[in-house]
């Protein structure tokens, strides 16, 4: 990538606590990609598939809603 997801996280980070909003970081949750791709929760470099999107919407539900 031309500019690195770890740099587009921090700069999200930035903007969210200048906003006094939250940020959620949802690579964070995820194994290194390498791992979590040979998982196969992931549909290319940056998206996740049905099965990553599922452990996605599942940790955000016991997470963050329950």
């Amino acid at each position: 990538a031309a500019v690195p997801l770890t740099t587009i996280r921090a700069h999200g980070q930035q903007i969210a606590n200048s906003l006094g909003c939250e940020f959620a970081d949802i690579h964070s949750i995820f194994p290194i990609f390498s791992k979590s791709n040979s998982l196969g929760l992931w549909m290319d470099d940056l998206h996740l598939n049905v099965y990553g999107a599922d452990m996605l919407c599942r940790h955000i539900y016991n997470y963050l809603l329950k």
